[in-house]
């Protein structure tokens, strides 16, 4: 109905959204809300499994999943250890700034960034393509492709 690029534009403000909402969370309602909010979230990965089946060959199927799954891994790796690190100096009461939600604001701003670069899929004969500026894109200037010769 959507499009895999609507779902995963949603998807990454409905989070970005949550993450502002928990860090200026000062009531359960308001945690409540954001934890709702946050819920369509959870589309972000299927929509982006979605783009990758739909525009990689058949031949390249193995190798984008195993990419997409290893950035989701080193992700889900890297990004507790990131966040801990954030919330343990932004709770310190000894440190210059005593915020909670420092951590909450944080990870919002990496799903803003997330967001400006998923705006910028587009769909051109239905498939997904990010956008650039044509005169950065390798792929705007010609090039002539010879067949190798057989020995």
């Amino acid at each position: 109905l959507y499009g895999e690029q609507r779902v995963l534009q949603i998807a990454l403000s409905s989070t970005c959204v949550q993450m502002v909402v928990l860090a200026f969370a000062d009531n359960t309602l308001m945690v409540f809300g954001g934890l709702l909010l946050g819920s369509l979230g959870y589309m972000t990965f299927p929509s982006i499994s979605s783009m990758k089946a739909n525009n990689a060959g058949e031949h390249e199927q193995g190798a984008v999943q195993g990419a997409l799954y290893g950035a989701r891994a080193f992700a889900q790796g890297i990004g507790p250890l990131i966040f801990s690190y954030v919330f343990t100096h932004s709770t310190r009461t000894d440190s210059g700034m005593y915020w909670p939600g420092a951590s909450f604001m944080f990870g919002g701003s990496l799903m803003a960034l997330a967001l400006s670069v998923a705006a910028t899929i587009d769909t051109i004969d239905g498939q997904a393509v990010i956008l650039c500026s044509p005169k950065s894109s390798p792929l705007n200037s010609p090039k002539k492709v010879v067949p190798k010769s057989s020995p």
